[in-house]
């Protein structure tokens, strides 16, 4: 497959080393940017593709992040224009995971500009790239039949893998179709369902933030995954425009057929957090952390000990200037909690002043990925 290889993004501004405890409810910024750059090979090529607007770098904004080993990887959704390559390539990615195995699971859009004019020439795929070489060593398209080619979304993604590396299944969040797609790695074959509850809720529709009302109608969005002792057992998630939390049991979706309606005995409301949120992420002791875009803070509640969020839910962090718009979470190997803050509702609404610092911030828990045991 003739695909890149992943490249490290060169992000021009601050870097700090983060140590942080929980109980101080305390954070580091790691890394701050006021406008997002690359490692061009040189000025002059840089120039020429900002002159012929191939590279924008008003509309371009951090959103997913990874950490892999030493590595961090983070995505740049195409949101807005720029210059368009070939269906080969790597068109619109918003999130990512990686698996025990070394690989790195991409979910493409395929659609780029979804967000003004749509190009949707090019179809939603789904990669599987080693670790270790960088090479793209899996590449799906998924049929229109699962995931439209001209109105998707693909936003999320987590990935539950058995002792063999082949068995391996990944949940995948539609945030324009209101869809979850599932995957399967060995039988190379995926399918959806929906239910009423990933769908928008008009009355959390509008997300007041530092006294200004953003609106948001956006379908499911943010996923988690029960740990891995607890056998990868529910996928949580939830629309970004609602308050409710939901999941359902990995053995009903695996054994879906496509298109089919969940039931509604098969869905269980863990209740209402006190904000919206964008991303999800499960630690490996059951404790599912979110942001709470209202409050510019990050909450979490024990999963293993509440069935509701209400009046379980903690609040980790909270800054009015560092968390606006928490976006994605990932885990290093160390115990420290990622997480990206990009001002979406600003970005959005065009008024981001790229003279001042949007952050990704690390948290110390102690606790590491879903995927991993704690034993």
């Amino acid at each position: 497959m003739n695909l890149p290889k992943v490249k490290t993004l060169f992000l021009t501004l601050i870097w700090f080393v983060a140590f942080l405890t929980v109980e101080s409810s305390s954070y580091e910024v790691i890394l701050s940017w006021k406008q997002l750059d690359y490692d061009f090979p040189t000025l002059e090529a840089r120039n020429k593709l900002i002159n012929s607007q191939a590279f924008i770098p008003e509309n371009n904004i951090i959103a997913g992040v990874k950490v892999y080993e030493n590595r961090v990887f983070l995505t740049v959704p195409r949101w807005r224009e720029g210059e368009i390559g070939s269906c080969s390539s790597l068109q619109y990615v918003q999130s990512m995971t990686y698996d025990l195995f070394g690989r790195m699971w991409v979910i493409d859009v395929g659609r780029v500009n979804i967000f003004t004019e749509p190009d949707n020439h090019c179809p939603p795929k789904l990669l599987l790239i080693d670790m270790e070489t960088d090479e793209v060593i899996k590449l799906y398209e998924f049929p229109d039949s699962v995931v439209s080619h001209t109105t998707n979304f693909l936003n999320d993604i987590v990935v539950s893998c058995e002792e063999r590396k082949e068995d391996c299944f990944a949940y995948i969040t539609d945030a324009m179709d209101a869809k979850l797609i599932v995957y399967n790695l060995r039988e190379d074959k995926s399918w959806f369902v929906h239910h009423e509850t990933m769908m928008a809720d008009d009355e959390a529709s509008i997300i007041p933030i530092l006294g200004q009302n953003y609106t948001f109608k956006v379908n499911i969005d943010g996923i988690a995954l029960s740990p891995l002792d607890a056998n990868f057992e529910r996928v949580y998630y939830r629309p970004l425009s609602s308050y409710e939390l939901y999941s359902v049991s990995t053995s009903v979706l695996k054994q879906a057929s496509n298109g089919v309606s969940l039931e509604h005995s098969q869905v269980i409301s863990h209740g209402s957090t006190s904000s919206q949120s964008d991303g999800l992420t499960m630690d490996s002791q059951g404790f599912l952390y979110y942001g709470l875009l209202a409050n510019n803070s990050v909450g979490y509640f024990n999963t293993t000990s509440a069935r509701s969020v209400e009046n379980a839910e903690v609040v980790l962090v909270k800054n009015d200037i560092v968390f606006q718009w928490v976006d994605t979470f990932a885990f290093d190997n160390k115990g420290y909690l990622y997480m990206t803050t990009n001002r979406v509702h600003r970005f959005e609404a065009k008024t981001l002043n790229f003279s001042e610092e949007n952050f990704r911030a690390g948290v110390f828990i102690g606790n590491k990925s879903y995927m991993y045991s704690d034993f």
